[in-house]
């Protein structure tokens, strides 16, 4: 942390355990530079312009073999963040969706928009030419984080290469792939078909399907959901 070079001295061991590092993918302050026209996407304006995206080390978690959480450990100071402007494509549900999820006893921004945002990243080259490993989401939502309730997908190359203005006026036939993606399924609460995701820094925990296609239909019919529980 203070730059001095150290050594890791590591030794052979047998154990039942694991730890992994746990990361959250921050968005700094964002800029929006165009809006979508509503009539070619949604009810809802989808925004494009440029971010910051700071990923940092808060801590690390002991699993089992099994991949069965065992412990969480926070760092008492975070790991120095890494970070770097990038360009992004984002909506902001409205705030009443948000509440009729939660009283239906729903994670929205974890659970919901996680699930959406991951069917996204990977339906992307559905719509338009790229590689779903162009994109990233905020797999990591952690309590204070300014846009917890945002909608967004970011460049991972630093400046962005154009994905996701190619992807902006596509949005609406993007999240039209991913209902149909999702209730094709016929798993229960979610599945590597889905709304699962490789390389997910929460590793797929938290995820809500249910919530994330309320979410997706709510959006595509302009926003709006009742307090009934979601199918």
């Amino acid at each position: 942390e203070d730059g001095v070079p150290r050594t890791l001295t590591t030794k052979p061991t047998s154990t039942d355990a694991y730890d992994d590092t746990a990361r959250a993918a921050n968005r700094g302050k964002t800029s929006a530079s165009a809006r979508a026209g509503k009539d070619d996407t949604l009810a809802l304006s989808v925004w494009l312009g440029a971010m910051r995206v700071s990923k940092s080390v808060y801590g690390y978690r002991k699993r089992a073999k099994s991949g069965k959480l065992l412990e969480m450990v926070e760092l008492e100071r975070p790991l120095p963040p890494h970070e770097y402007e990038t360009r992004g494509v984002w909506l902001d549900p409205p705030v009443q969706l948000r509440d009729a999820l939660v009283r239906c006893g729903h994670h929205y921004s974890r659970g919901g928009l996680h699930a959406v945002e991951h069917l996204l990243v990977t339906l992307a080259p559905v719509v338009i030419a790229c590689d779903s490993a162009d994109l990233g989401c905020q797999c990591t939502r952690r309590k204070g984080d300014e846009h917890a309730d945002r909608l967004l997908l970011f460049e991972k190359r630093r400046g962005g290469v154009g994905v996701v203005e190619a992807l902006q006026p596509r949005f609406r036939a993007l999240m039209d792939a991913a209902l149909a993606r999702l209730e094709g399924c016929e798993c229960a609460a979610g599945c590597p078909s889905c709304i699962m995701m490789s390389g997910c820094g929460e590793y797929n925990e938290g995820l809500d399907k249910m919530a994330g296609g309320a979410i997706l239909r709510s959006l595509l019919l302009g926003g709006a959901m009742d307090d009934s529980k979601p199918s």
